[in-house]
Protein backbone atom coordinates (compact mmCIF):
# COMPACT_ATOMS: atom_id res chain seq x y z
CA UNK A 1 0.00 0.00 0.00
CA UNK A 2 1.30 3.37 -0.91
CA UNK A 3 2.34 5.37 2.15
CA UNK A 4 0.41 8.49 2.92
CA UNK A 5 2.16 11.75 2.62
CA UNK A 6 2.64 13.66 5.81
CA UNK A 7 0.28 16.42 4.51
CA UNK A 8 -2.55 13.89 3.97
CA UNK A 9 -2.51 12.35 7.44
CA UNK A 10 -5.53 13.35 9.67
CA UNK A 11 -7.67 14.63 6.80
CA UNK A 12 -10.31 11.87 6.77
CA UNK A 13 -11.47 12.38 10.35
CA UNK A 14 -12.03 16.20 10.10
CA UNK A 15 -13.93 15.70 6.86
CA UNK A 16 -16.17 13.17 8.55
CA UNK A 17 -16.75 15.47 11.50
CA UNK A 18 -17.59 18.36 9.16
CA UNK A 19 -20.14 16.22 7.34
CA UNK A 20 -21.69 15.17 10.65
CA UNK A 21 -21.97 18.78 11.82
CA UNK A 22 -23.53 19.80 8.51
CA UNK A 23 -26.12 17.04 8.75
CA UNK A 24 -26.87 18.07 12.35
CA UNK A 25 -27.51 21.66 11.26
CA UNK A 26 -29.82 20.47 8.50
CA UNK A 27 -31.82 18.23 10.85
CA UNK A 28 -32.02 20.96 13.51
CA UNK A 29 -33.20 23.42 10.90
CA UNK A 30 -35.82 21.01 9.67
CA UNK A 31 -37.02 20.43 13.23
CA UNK A 32 -37.20 24.20 13.83
CA UNK A 33 -39.10 24.76 10.60
CA UNK A 34 -41.43 21.89 11.46
CA UNK A 35 -42.10 23.30 14.95
CA UNK A 36 -42.71 26.78 13.52
CA UNK A 37 -45.05 25.40 10.87
CA UNK A 38 -46.96 23.51 13.55
CA UNK A 39 -47.35 26.66 15.67
CA UNK A 40 -48.50 28.66 12.65
CA UNK A 41 -50.88 25.87 11.68
CA UNK A 42 -52.39 25.77 15.18
CA UNK A 43 -52.79 29.56 15.21
CA UNK A 44 -54.47 29.43 11.80
CA UNK A 45 -56.80 26.68 12.99
CA UNK A 46 -57.70 28.68 16.10
CA UNK A 47 -58.31 31.75 13.96
CA UNK A 48 -60.57 29.84 11.59
CA UNK A 49 -62.57 28.43 14.51
CA UNK A 50 -62.91 31.91 16.04
CA UNK A 51 -63.98 33.32 12.70
CA UNK A 52 -66.55 30.57 12.20
CA UNK A 53 -67.93 31.13 15.70
CA UNK A 54 -68.22 34.88 15.14
CA UNK A 55 -69.79 34.39 11.72
CA UNK A 56 -72.36 31.94 13.09
CA UNK A 57 -73.25 34.27 15.97
CA UNK A 58 -73.84 37.23 13.65
CA UNK A 59 -75.93 35.15 11.25
CA UNK A 60 -78.01 33.77 14.12
CA UNK A 61 -78.62 37.22 15.63
CA UNK A 62 -79.60 38.88 12.33
CA UNK A 63 -81.94 36.02 11.43
CA UNK A 64 -83.58 36.12 14.86
CA UNK A 65 -84.05 39.89 14.83
CA UNK A 66 -85.43 39.84 11.29
CA UNK A 67 -87.99 37.24 12.38
CA UNK A 68 -88.95 39.44 15.34
CA UNK A 69 -89.54 42.40 13.01
CA UNK A 70 -91.68 40.25 10.75
CA UNK A 71 -93.72 39.25 13.81
CA UNK A 72 -94.40 42.91 14.64
CA UNK A 73 -91.96 43.43 17.50
CA UNK A 74 -90.34 46.85 17.83
CA UNK A 75 -86.85 48.29 18.27
CA UNK A 76 -85.01 45.02 17.82
CA UNK A 77 -81.83 46.77 16.66
CA UNK A 78 -80.90 49.09 19.54
CA UNK A 79 -77.78 51.24 19.07
CA UNK A 80 -75.24 50.54 21.77
CA UNK A 81 -76.78 47.20 22.71
CA UNK A 82 -74.34 44.53 23.91
CA UNK A 83 -75.72 41.00 23.54
CA UNK A 84 -74.36 37.56 24.42
CA UNK A 85 -75.37 34.99 21.79
CA UNK A 86 -75.25 31.26 22.59
CA UNK A 87 -75.04 28.95 19.58
CA UNK A 88 -76.62 25.45 19.45
CA UNK A 89 -73.22 23.79 20.03
CA UNK A 90 -72.66 25.82 23.20
CA UNK A 91 -70.23 28.35 21.73
CA UNK A 92 -70.82 31.94 22.79
CA UNK A 93 -70.04 35.33 21.26
CA UNK A 94 -70.59 38.93 22.30
CA UNK A 95 -72.28 41.22 19.76
CA UNK A 96 -72.32 45.01 19.64
CA UNK A 97 -74.97 46.96 17.69
CA UNK A 98 -74.13 50.42 16.32
CA UNK A 99 -76.08 52.80 14.10
CA UNK A 100 -73.83 54.07 11.30
CA UNK A 101 -76.14 56.30 9.28
CA UNK A 102 -79.67 57.70 9.04
CA UNK A 103 -81.31 59.06 5.90
CA UNK A 104 -84.79 60.57 5.48
CA UNK A 105 -86.60 59.40 2.33
CA UNK A 106 -89.65 60.97 0.68
CA UNK A 107 -92.66 59.83 -1.36
CA UNK A 108 -93.65 58.15 0.90
CA UNK A 109 -91.87 59.52 3.93
CA UNK A 110 -89.57 56.92 5.42
CA UNK A 111 -86.37 56.71 7.39
CA UNK A 112 -83.46 54.54 6.33
CA UNK A 113 -81.07 53.32 9.03
CA UNK A 114 -77.86 51.37 8.53
CA UNK A 115 -76.72 49.29 11.51
CA UNK A 116 -73.43 47.51 12.09
CA UNK A 117 -73.46 44.30 14.11
CA UNK A 118 -69.99 43.14 15.16
CA UNK A 119 -69.25 39.91 17.05
CA UNK A 120 -66.33 39.19 19.35
CA UNK A 121 -65.78 35.45 19.92
CA UNK A 122 -66.18 34.62 23.59
CA UNK A 123 -63.39 32.21 24.51
CA UNK A 124 -62.64 32.21 28.25
CA UNK A 125 -62.30 35.97 28.22
CA UNK A 126 -59.88 35.98 25.25
CA UNK A 127 -60.94 38.01 22.25
CA UNK A 128 -60.33 36.51 18.83
CA UNK A 129 -61.05 37.32 15.23
CA UNK A 130 -64.33 39.13 14.63
CA UNK A 131 -66.79 39.58 11.84
CA UNK A 132 -69.49 42.13 11.28
CA UNK A 133 -72.41 42.82 9.00
CA UNK A 134 -74.24 45.92 7.81
CA UNK A 135 -78.04 45.78 8.00
CA UNK A 136 -80.22 48.18 6.03
CA UNK A 137 -83.64 49.03 7.55
CA UNK A 138 -86.41 51.25 6.21
CA UNK A 139 -89.10 52.48 8.64
CA UNK A 140 -92.25 54.49 7.81
CA UNK A 141 -92.22 57.87 9.56
CA UNK A 142 -95.22 58.26 11.86
CA UNK A 143 -96.32 61.63 13.20
CA UNK A 144 -94.96 62.19 16.68
CA UNK A 145 -97.13 62.05 19.76
CA UNK A 146 -95.39 64.81 21.72
CA UNK A 147 -98.03 67.41 20.92
CA UNK A 148 -97.51 70.00 23.62
CA UNK A 149 -95.01 72.62 24.70
CA UNK A 150 -95.24 72.97 28.43
CA UNK A 151 -96.24 76.37 29.83
CA UNK A 152 -93.74 76.73 32.67
CA UNK A 153 -90.14 76.19 33.62
CA UNK A 154 -91.42 73.60 36.09
CA UNK A 155 -94.79 71.84 35.99
CA UNK A 156 -95.79 69.60 38.89
CA UNK A 157 -98.77 67.32 39.36
CA UNK A 158 -97.80 66.63 42.94
CA UNK A 159 -96.54 69.08 45.53
CA UNK A 160 -93.28 71.00 45.16
CA UNK A 161 -90.89 72.68 47.59
CA UNK A 162 -88.38 75.29 46.42
CA UNK A 163 -85.61 75.80 48.94
CA UNK A 164 -81.90 76.47 49.35
CA UNK A 165 -80.34 78.48 46.53
CA UNK A 166 -82.54 76.98 43.81
CA UNK A 167 -83.66 79.56 41.25
CA UNK A 168 -86.52 79.35 38.78
CA UNK A 169 -86.79 81.69 35.79
CA UNK A 170 -90.09 81.85 33.96
CA UNK A 171 -89.08 84.61 31.59
CA UNK A 172 -87.08 83.50 28.60
CA UNK A 173 -83.73 85.23 28.71
CA UNK A 174 -82.70 84.80 25.07
CA UNK A 175 -85.19 84.53 22.21
CA UNK A 176 -82.68 84.92 19.38
CA UNK A 177 -82.45 81.15 18.89
CA UNK A 178 -85.92 80.79 17.40
CA UNK A 179 -88.56 82.92 15.70
CA UNK A 180 -91.23 83.02 18.40
CA UNK A 181 -90.78 85.17 21.48
CA UNK A 182 -92.66 83.49 24.30
CA UNK A 183 -92.52 84.19 28.01
CA UNK A 184 -93.46 81.27 30.21
CA UNK A 185 -94.48 80.83 33.79
CA UNK A 186 -92.02 79.98 36.52
CA UNK A 187 -94.10 77.20 38.08
CA UNK A 188 -97.43 75.54 37.35
CA UNK A 189 -98.97 73.05 39.76
CA UNK A 190 -102.10 70.91 39.88
CA UNK A 191 -105.19 72.24 41.61
CA UNK A 192 -104.71 70.00 44.63
CA UNK A 193 -100.91 70.33 44.92
CA UNK A 194 -99.08 71.87 47.89
CA UNK A 195 -96.51 74.55 47.02
CA UNK A 196 -93.82 75.65 49.49
CA UNK A 197 -91.49 78.42 48.30
CA UNK A 198 -88.90 79.30 50.94
CA UNK A 199 -87.33 82.23 49.05
CA UNK A 200 -89.72 84.14 46.83
CA UNK A 201 -86.82 86.27 45.56
CA UNK A 202 -85.46 83.17 43.80
CA UNK A 203 -88.59 82.87 41.65
CA UNK A 204 -88.83 85.11 38.59
CA UNK A 205 -92.16 84.78 36.86
CA UNK A 206 -95.65 83.67 37.80
CA UNK A 207 -96.61 80.71 39.95
CA UNK A 208 -99.90 79.35 38.59
CA UNK A 209 -102.31 76.87 40.18
CA UNK A 210 -104.07 74.96 37.42
CA UNK A 211 -107.81 74.29 37.41
CA UNK A 212 -107.15 70.56 36.83
CA UNK A 213 -106.35 68.07 39.54
CA UNK A 214 -103.29 65.84 39.48
CA UNK A 215 -104.56 63.05 37.24
CA UNK A 216 -106.46 65.35 34.89
CA UNK A 217 -103.40 67.59 34.50
CA UNK A 218 -101.22 64.59 33.67
CA UNK A 219 -103.61 63.54 30.91
CA UNK A 220 -103.95 67.08 29.57
CA UNK A 221 -100.20 67.74 29.44
CA UNK A 222 -99.57 64.68 27.27
CA UNK A 223 -102.56 65.34 24.98
CA UNK A 224 -103.96 61.82 24.97
CA UNK A 225 -100.68 59.90 25.12
CA UNK A 226 -99.18 58.27 28.19
CA UNK A 227 -95.62 58.80 29.29
CA UNK A 228 -94.90 55.10 28.80
CA UNK A 229 -96.18 55.27 25.22
CA UNK A 230 -93.80 58.15 24.56
CA UNK A 231 -90.99 56.26 26.27
CA UNK A 232 -91.44 53.28 23.96
CA UNK A 233 -90.41 55.53 21.07
CA UNK A 234 -87.07 56.49 22.60
CA UNK A 235 -83.80 56.21 20.71
CA UNK A 236 -81.97 55.11 23.86
CA UNK A 237 -83.62 52.97 26.55
CA UNK A 238 -82.61 51.66 29.93
CA UNK A 239 -84.35 49.14 32.18
CA UNK A 240 -86.33 45.91 32.02
CA UNK A 241 -89.56 47.69 31.10
CA UNK A 242 -87.95 48.17 27.67
CA UNK A 243 -86.03 44.89 27.57
CA UNK A 244 -82.77 46.77 28.07
CA UNK A 245 -80.03 46.86 30.74
CA UNK A 246 -80.64 49.20 33.71
CA UNK A 247 -79.24 52.72 33.75
CA UNK A 248 -75.63 52.19 34.90
CA UNK A 249 -75.32 53.39 38.48
CA UNK A 250 -72.74 56.14 38.95
CA UNK A 251 -72.41 56.86 35.23
CA UNK A 252 -72.85 60.26 33.65
CA UNK A 253 -74.00 61.18 30.15
CA UNK A 254 -71.58 63.26 28.06
CA UNK A 255 -71.25 64.02 24.36
CA UNK A 256 -68.02 61.97 24.25
CA UNK A 257 -68.96 59.21 26.72
CA UNK A 258 -67.35 55.82 26.21
CA UNK A 259 -70.73 54.07 26.14
CA UNK A 260 -72.77 55.10 23.06
CA UNK A 261 -75.95 54.93 25.16
CA UNK A 262 -74.62 57.75 27.35
CA UNK A 263 -74.03 60.16 24.45
CA UNK A 264 -77.03 62.48 24.71
CA UNK A 265 -75.83 65.41 22.60
CA UNK A 266 -74.10 68.57 23.77
CA UNK A 267 -76.04 71.66 25.01
CA UNK A 268 -73.48 74.25 23.90
CA UNK A 269 -75.75 77.23 24.61
CA UNK A 270 -75.69 76.37 28.33
CA UNK A 271 -71.93 76.89 28.55
CA UNK A 272 -70.89 73.25 28.10
CA UNK A 273 -67.79 72.77 25.93
CA UNK A 274 -68.59 70.67 22.86
CA UNK A 275 -65.59 69.17 21.13
CA UNK A 276 -67.24 68.06 17.89
CA UNK A 277 -69.85 70.57 16.71
CA UNK A 278 -72.11 70.62 14.83
CA UNK A 279 -73.00 66.93 15.06
CA UNK A 280 -73.18 66.83 18.86
CA UNK A 281 -74.92 70.19 19.24
CA UNK A 282 -77.51 69.20 16.61
CA UNK A 283 -78.22 65.82 18.21
CA UNK A 284 -81.45 65.73 20.28
CA UNK A 285 -82.01 62.10 21.27
CA UNK A 286 -85.03 60.74 23.10
CA UNK A 287 -83.86 58.86 26.21
CA UNK A 288 -86.17 56.69 28.33
CA UNK A 289 -85.19 55.25 31.71
CA UNK A 290 -87.13 52.67 33.71
CA UNK A 291 -86.54 53.54 37.37
CA UNK A 292 -87.66 50.00 38.28
CA UNK A 293 -89.93 51.28 41.04
CA UNK A 294 -87.17 53.33 42.69
CA UNK A 295 -85.08 56.35 41.72
CA UNK A 296 -82.88 57.23 38.77
CA UNK A 297 -79.92 59.08 40.28
CA UNK A 298 -77.51 61.45 38.55
CA UNK A 299 -74.39 62.22 40.59
CA UNK A 300 -71.56 64.56 39.67
CA UNK A 301 -71.27 66.27 36.31
CA UNK A 302 -72.96 65.20 33.10
CA UNK A 303 -74.93 66.79 30.28
CA UNK A 304 -77.32 66.17 27.42
CA UNK A 305 -80.18 67.57 25.37
CA UNK A 306 -83.39 66.39 23.75
CA UNK A 307 -86.20 64.61 25.59
CA UNK A 308 -85.45 62.73 28.82
CA UNK A 309 -88.23 60.46 30.11
CA UNK A 310 -88.23 58.67 33.48
CA UNK A 311 -91.01 56.15 34.13
CA UNK A 312 -91.83 53.66 36.86
CA UNK A 313 -90.26 55.77 39.59
CA UNK A 314 -88.56 59.03 40.49
CA UNK A 315 -85.68 61.21 39.31
CA UNK A 316 -82.98 62.50 41.66
CA UNK A 317 -80.14 64.86 40.66
CA UNK A 318 -77.39 65.38 43.22
CA UNK A 319 -74.65 66.97 41.14
CA UNK A 320 -74.01 69.48 38.36
CA UNK A 321 -76.12 67.82 35.67
CA UNK A 322 -76.90 70.13 32.72
CA UNK A 323 -79.77 69.42 30.32
CA UNK A 324 -81.44 71.37 27.50
CA UNK A 325 -84.87 70.37 26.24
CA UNK A 326 -87.73 68.55 27.94
CA UNK A 327 -87.49 66.43 31.09
CA UNK A 328 -90.56 64.29 31.80
CA UNK A 329 -90.82 62.24 35.00
CA UNK A 330 -93.70 59.96 35.90
CA UNK A 331 -92.93 60.30 39.61
CA UNK A 332 -91.45 63.08 41.71
CA UNK A 333 -88.15 64.84 41.06
CA UNK A 334 -85.55 65.93 43.60
CA UNK A 335 -82.62 68.26 43.05
CA UNK A 336 -80.20 68.12 45.97
CA UNK A 337 -76.68 69.46 46.31
CA UNK A 338 -74.85 70.76 43.27
CA UNK A 339 -75.41 73.35 40.58
CA UNK A 340 -77.67 71.56 38.12
CA UNK A 341 -79.06 73.46 35.11
CA UNK A 342 -82.27 72.63 33.25
CA UNK A 343 -83.08 74.84 30.26
CA UNK A 344 -86.42 74.20 28.58
CA UNK A 345 -89.17 72.56 30.60
CA UNK A 346 -89.26 70.20 33.58
CA UNK A 347 -92.43 68.17 34.17
CA UNK A 348 -93.11 65.93 37.16
CA UNK A 349 -96.50 64.24 36.85
CA UNK A 350 -96.33 62.88 40.38
CA UNK A 351 -98.20 59.73 39.40
CA UNK A 352 -97.65 56.01 39.17
CA UNK A 353 -99.21 53.19 37.17
CA UNK A 354 -100.98 50.32 38.93
CA UNK A 355 -102.35 47.48 36.79
CA UNK A 356 -102.25 49.78 33.77
CA UNK A 357 -104.17 52.56 35.52
CA UNK A 358 -102.79 56.00 36.32
CA UNK A 359 -103.03 56.79 40.05
CA UNK A 360 -101.79 59.57 42.32
CA UNK A 361 -98.41 59.17 43.94
CA UNK A 362 -98.10 60.31 47.55
CA UNK A 363 -94.75 62.09 47.29
CA UNK A 364 -93.64 65.63 46.54
CA UNK A 365 -90.87 67.19 44.44
CA UNK A 366 -88.02 69.26 45.87
CA UNK A 367 -85.93 71.90 44.11
CA UNK A 368 -82.91 72.72 46.25
CA UNK A 369 -79.14 73.08 46.14
CA UNK A 370 -78.02 75.62 43.55
CA UNK A 371 -80.35 74.44 40.79
CA UNK A 372 -81.07 76.84 37.94
CA UNK A 373 -84.35 75.98 36.20
CA UNK A 374 -85.03 78.19 33.17
CA UNK A 375 -88.03 78.29 30.87
CA UNK A 376 -86.73 78.08 27.29
CA UNK A 377 -89.30 77.88 24.52
CA UNK A 378 -86.63 77.42 21.86
CA UNK A 379 -85.04 74.47 23.63
CA UNK A 380 -88.42 72.77 24.05
CA UNK A 381 -89.35 73.40 20.42
CA UNK A 382 -86.05 71.93 19.21
CA UNK A 383 -86.54 68.85 21.38
CA UNK A 384 -90.17 68.39 20.34
CA UNK A 385 -89.31 68.82 16.65
CA UNK A 386 -86.58 66.20 16.93
CA UNK A 387 -89.03 63.84 18.64
CA UNK A 388 -91.77 64.29 16.07
CA UNK A 389 -89.47 64.08 13.03
CA UNK A 390 -88.33 60.57 13.85
CA UNK A 391 -90.01 57.17 13.42
CA UNK A 392 -91.93 55.94 16.45
CA UNK A 393 -89.81 52.84 16.81
CA UNK A 394 -89.33 49.95 14.42
CA UNK A 395 -92.82 48.63 13.94
CA UNK A 396 -94.29 45.80 11.89
CA UNK A 397 -93.95 47.84 8.69
CA UNK A 398 -90.19 48.07 9.11
CA UNK A 399 -88.48 46.23 6.25
CA UNK A 400 -85.03 44.70 6.23
CA UNK A 401 -84.03 45.85 2.76
CA UNK A 402 -80.90 43.74 2.66
CA UNK A 403 -78.07 42.33 4.67
CA UNK A 404 -74.85 43.25 2.96
CA UNK A 405 -71.22 44.12 3.41
CA UNK A 406 -69.97 41.23 5.55
CA UNK A 407 -66.55 42.20 6.81
CA UNK A 408 -63.79 40.82 8.98
CA UNK A 409 -62.40 42.89 11.83
CA UNK A 410 -58.76 42.56 12.88
CA UNK A 411 -58.19 42.88 16.61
Amino acid sequence: MRALLRSQRGVALPLSLFALVAVTFVITGLLFVSTTDLAVSNAQADGVRDLARANAAVESFVADQTARLAAGQTNVFRPGARVLVTLPNGDQAWLTVSKLATQLLTNPQRQRDVFAIVADPYNQGRGGRSVGVLVDLVTPVVAGALNNLFPAAGTFGGGVTVTGNARVFGKQADTRQCTQQVEGEALRVAQDAVVDIRKTSNIQGRVVRDTLNQLALARYLLRGSTLRELAQQADIKFGPLFGAPPFPLGSKPEYNAVLPTLRWGCPASTGIYCGSPPQDTAYYPVVAIDAMGGEVIFNGNGHGQGVLIVVNGKLRVNGNFTYKGIVLAEGDVTFGGGSAQISGGLVSLGVTVVDGTLVDATGSSTLSGSLTLTYDYCAMEAARTAFNNRPQGLGPNTQVQRTYGWFEVAR
